[in-house]
């Protein structure tokens, strides 16, 4: 099975530039523990933020310094085993599908 066929179509997201505040607000009206960050010109993902994040850096208000860079993405092409092993080999709760860099 591939990811497209599981996948939420029009995801939650952060945008930068953006702030802690901001994004509290948006993990709380939504009921999420971490949102994708995109950037506002462009779409494409500039990371992922997670409740974590936040808490691990409480003197940091700039939304750019609390995200990771480097969070696992997958495509809509790939498998869901392939996101199933991500998710479970390194204890995570969410995976940005991407195409395109969007």
């Amino acid at each position: 099975m591939k990811i497209k066929e599981l996948m939420t179509a029009k995801p939650i997201v952060a945008e930068l530039p953006g702030n802690r505040t901001d994004l509290l607000r948006l993990l709380v009206n939504e009921n999420k523990t971490g949102v994708p960050v995109i950037k506002t010109k462009g779409g494409e993902l500039a990371g992922f933020v997670t409740r974590q994040d936040i808490t691990s850096r409480p003197e940091e208000e700039q939304l750019a310094l609390l995200i990771n860079k480097e969070y696992p993405t997958l495509g809509p092409s790939d498998d869901i085993v392939e996101a199933a092993e991500i998710l479970l080999g390194n204890d995570l709760h969410h995976l940005p599908i991407v195409k395109n860099g969007k």
